[in-house]
């Protein structure tokens, strides 16, 4: 069985020189975020209640109702993790991520071929580091505060490379999500117009209806999650 993962270049190579934020103790704002989304966010207290989550960032944008429910199919194919297009990661952004991974792999007898299996064209993640788009997400609360995800979350977060490396959670999402979970665990989220900066993800009922309504004027690049590209 081999995945199919859509492959977007990660458009913030300006990041290298931009001055972030800082918080009063020095804290570079979008580390700690990146730190967070990885972690912390899933044994929050406000969390605790809820079966899922769903993250949306603040320039996230619904362009309709779902054409189906995310949190039905959730729970009707049993899946713990849903996301709606992944990317190749500058990287500068991974530097040591695969290493600290393959670590806490080897210590826990976990084959890394259920990473590289994920990988567009045969390729390993070393090579192309794929991650999750996080800016839009669904995830079974219960798992990611349990022991093996947490496990490797601790595992990273005691290397530091959360604010040496500015790790994020997109990869960290991915890697976990390979290395921890059966294929089937996971969802692709293809019924739900999704526009999140210069990102359009339409599901192709809905693209067709675009270019109509656009009448030959040009349009965005879309993206389209149709249901038989994600597994097969």
């Amino acid at each position: 069985m081999h995945i199919h993962m859509g492959v977007h270049t990660c458009a913030c190579t300006h990041a290298r020189t931009q001055t972030w934020q800082t918080t009063a103790e020095g804290v570079n704002v979008l580390f700690q975020m990146c730190r967070f989304f990885s972690g912390p966010l899933f044994t929050h207290a406000a969390l605790a209640q809820y079966e899922f989550v769903w993250r949306l960032d603040t320039d996230s944008f619904l362009l309709g109702p779902p054409m189906e429910d995310p949190f039905e199919q959730m729970v009707s194919s049993n899946a713990t993790y849903a996301w709606i297009h992944a990317y190749r990661d500058e990287p500068v952004f991974v530097t040591g991520l695969w290493e600290a991974t393959a670590s806490f792999l080897d210590a826990m007898g976990i084959g890394q071929a259920r990473i590289h299996a994920w990988m567009p064209e045969g390729d390993t993640w070393v090579a192309k580091p794929m991650c999750f788009a996080t800016n839009c997400f669904i995830a079974r609360v219960a798992w990611f505060a349990s022991a093996p995800y947490m496990d490797y979350f601790n595992a990273l977060d005691a290397s530091g490379g959360f604010y040496t490396h500015r790790w994020g959670d997109a990869c960290v999402h991915m890697l976990a999500v390979a290395a921890l979970l059966p294929l089937e665990a996971t969802l692709r989220l293809t019924t739900v117009a999704y526009w999140h900066q210069g990102t359009v993800i339409l599901p192709s009922e809905q693209r067709v209806a675009a270019h109509e309504l656009l009448g030959g004027k040009a349009a965005p690049p879309f993206a389209i999650p149709s249901s038989n590209v994600t597994l097969s």
